[in-house]
């Protein structure tokens, strides 16, 4: 669901599960469950009991502060709701405990269930922006401390697994998955973090469709490995949020994953880089510093080019035409910052990525000409493939510059 606003059946569904308040079976199956439990509780009995006591508690929360008498009719909703569902009182019984009669029993018992369906969303609001701040920010320090370690994967192959482990989720659910493959792209990409990205996504399509089965199809698009299926739901599921943790870690990967609602529901695609060399132009005068880059690029999907002569920089990367430029700064015969200026300057070479590289603590200066990124020397094999990584993805999404990373001020 999109914005705020509750739904319109969701009072509807607040009712539904008061009247099956203890039937673990039913709840097991609801819909609210999409609402108010979370994702990450899987087991369907632990998922029932946790939507029974967030409802008990939602009710709980409409009893007036001490010093309200019991019989004043504000205490009404608590004692009606608190009545019917949790006590299992008839409504006669309430009737004349309250001292009303059936019809203005039965509007007071819509106004309580109107009442805690607005706790209940209210508090649905709260939990979620609160839990998506701070899950986002522990997802992202774990896949930082996690690092990259990109490799050439096949899709098919981790989907199949992802579909395997979901397999038990889909048969509680009378759900069939199947796929289509009309290609079997490899990624460059982290296996394990593809893997859980797959396991997520595969999990939350299960969980949110209506429809008896999930069609999924598998293949290449460009420079891209795309998966693609449409779920059945209702436009108010819920759906986007849901698909956020699988969208943080598609973007982690460089790929990404939209969300399009239509008629029938949504149309969900992830898209993964494919593997793919791109060339790179690596400018510095010291041949040690060559080599090393060299060796770092090799293993990854990046055909490094090495110009040592930096006055015939500019030349070679024009006749190059590489896909982006790594570029030193202190070089005896033409520095690297009249070399960035002149790559900005040529309507030939203006559109390559520029990383710099350089020992100088000048990120700010080298953003302000053009650079897309810095880091500073010494740097690792994880940074320069990583900030080279960055820059593609700026790039392929049409972002531009990026962000100086941590370790280029450090």
């Amino acid at each position: 669901m999109t914005g705020g606003e509750m739904p319109a059946d969701f009072p509807q569904q607040v009712r539904d599960v008061l009247a099956h308040l203890y039937d673990t079976a039913h709840l097991q199956r609801h819909h609210l469950l999409s609402y108010l439990v979370p994702a990450d509780l899987a087991e369907p009995r632990s998922r029932a009991q946790y939507l029974r006591e967030t409802v008990i508690q939602a009710i709980t929360a409409l009893k007036p502060p001490p010093g309200v008498s019991p019989h004043h009719p504000a205490y009404r909703p608590y004692t009606i709701l608190r009545g019917r569902y949790v006590e299992a009182s008839s409504s006669e019984d309430l009737q004349e405990k309250l001292a009303i009669g059936r019809r203005q029993f039965f509007r007071e018992q819509r106004k309580a269930i109107e009442s805690i369906a607005s706790v209940l969303w209210e508090r649905r609001l709260r939990l979620s922006r609160a839990t998506s701040a701070n899950y986002a920010q522990i997802l992202e320090d774990e896949l930082e401390q996690l690092g990259l370690q990109n490799q050439t994967v096949s899709l098919e192959g981790i989907l199949r697994e992802a579909m395997a482990a979901v397999a038990s989720l889909a048969a509680g659910r009378n759900v069939s998955v199947v796929l289509d493959a009309w290609e079997s792209p490899e990624a460059r990409v982290d296996g394990a973090v593809c893997r859980q990205l797959l396991i997520s996504l595969m999990a939350s399509l299960v969980q949110q469709t209506l429809g008896s089965s999930l069609e999924v199809r598998l293949g290449r698009q460009g420079r891209w490995a795309v998966m693609g299926c449409r779920i059945v739901a209702p436009t108010d599921s819920g759906v986007e949020a849901v698909l956020l943790t699988p969208g943080r870690l598609a973007h982690h990967l460089g790929g990404q994953l939209t969300v399009v609602p239509d008629e029938q529901g949504f149309l969900v695609e992830l898209r993964l880089p494919v593997v793919q060399d791109e060339t790179v132009a690596i400018v510095d005068d010291n041949p040690r510093t060559l080599r090393l880059f060299e060796r770092y690029l090799e293993p990854y999907h990046y055909r490094p080019v090495l110009i040592q002569n930096s006055s015939r920089a500019l030349a070679e990367i024009r006749a190059l035409e590489p896909d982006a430029v790594v570029l030193d700064i202190m070089m005896r015969e033409t520095d690297g910052w009249a070399i960035l200026q002149s790559l900005r300057t040529d309507p030939a070479t203006r559109d390559i990525p520029v990383l710099v590289c350089s020992v100088l603590n000048d990120a700010e200066l080298a953003q302000s000409l053009g650079a897309s990124a810095y880091v500073r020397k010494p740097v690792s094999q994880a940074e320069l493939v990583r900030a080279l990584d960055q820059v593609r993805q700026a790039r392929d999404s049409g972002q531009g510059r990026l962000h100086t990373p941590p370790s280029a001020t450090a």
